[in-house]
């Protein structure tokens, strides 16, 4: 009879794969290395690298959390910038 581990029993980790979709909009460059790392994290839970699999999701959450952090302060300066411009333009 097979041992059971208790790796086998836990579910794959989540691999962010929407919030590596919403960085790619806000910026491009992480959001390329969050969609292609979330694109690996279930990959490598089914060949049975349990712990590179949960490595590579917390990388994917670190990397969607500073993307949409920097691409929402650019957005957001860009349009206070822009509307500053036309009402002093007015």
């Amino acid at each position: 009879m097979e041992k059971l581990s208790l790796t086998h029993l836990c579910q794959a980790p989540n691999n962010y794969m929407v919030w590596a979709c919403l960085t790619l909009l806000f910026f491009f460059p992480l959001g390329i290395i969050a969609l292609l790392k979330a694109l690996k994290v279930n990959k490598l839970w089914k060949k049975g690298f349990y712990e590179e699999a949960k490595q590579t999701a917390f990388f994917v959450r670190v990397t969607t959390i500073i993307g949409l952090t920097v691409g929402s302060v650019t957005y957001l300066s860009l349009v206070m910038m822009l509307s500053s411009i036309y009402l002093f333009a007015v």
